[in-house]
């Protein structure tokens, strides 16, 4: 297999889809509002052909999983659905985000959803000045250790037998 860019597997910017339409599950369950993602599922990719003189197909394959909505996610609760989605691409798109190519296709199936974000990282924490001295740690006093003398262990008191 040729080799694909790092890009081909690194997730994009989209986490998942918030579904504004109504929902309606195998088991008839009816739900506004949930959220759709890839959620730690594996991506396939497979050779599809291509014509000759052209550039080679490829055809792409992931699951997707339909939560009640995305605080469910958040909080790891089970989802509602497993469906699977595919799309045949060329190896110039290969190269590039599948998972943007996925969502794409995934909002034909659901036209009315809106993206939710994946949010920035925050800025790194910049370093102390180095030329200010860090505080230094409280000393906590301790319990005064006081010597004793040995003592010997007393002797047992007698035990009287028991008659059989």
């Amino acid at each position: 297999m040729r080799f694909m860019s790092p890009s081909l597997f690194s997730p994009c910017s989209i986490m998942g889809l918030i579904n504004n339409d109504v929902y309606t599950t195998s088991t008839g369950v009816e739900k506004q509002g949930t959220y759709i993602a890839f959620s730690n599922e594996t991506l396939y990719v497979s050779q599809a052909g291509g014509l000759p003189g052209s550039e080679p197909l490829y055809t792409i394959r992931a699951n997707y999983r339909i939560f009640w909505d995305k605080a469910a996610r958040d909080a790891g609760k089970g989802f509602l659905d497993l469906q699977s989605i595919s799309a045949q691409i060329t190896l110039t798109e290969l190269n590039t985000n599948v998972y943007e190519i996925l969502y794409s296709k995934l909002k034909t199936i659901y036209p009315n959803t809106s993206d939710e974000i994946r949010s920035a990282p925050a800025d790194p924490v910049a370093p102390a000045d180095p030329s200010v001295p860090a505080p230094a740690d409280p000393v906590v006093p301790s319990d005064p250790v006081v010597p004793s003398d040995p003592v010997a262990p007393s002797d047992p008191a007698p035990v009287e037998p028991i008659a059989p």
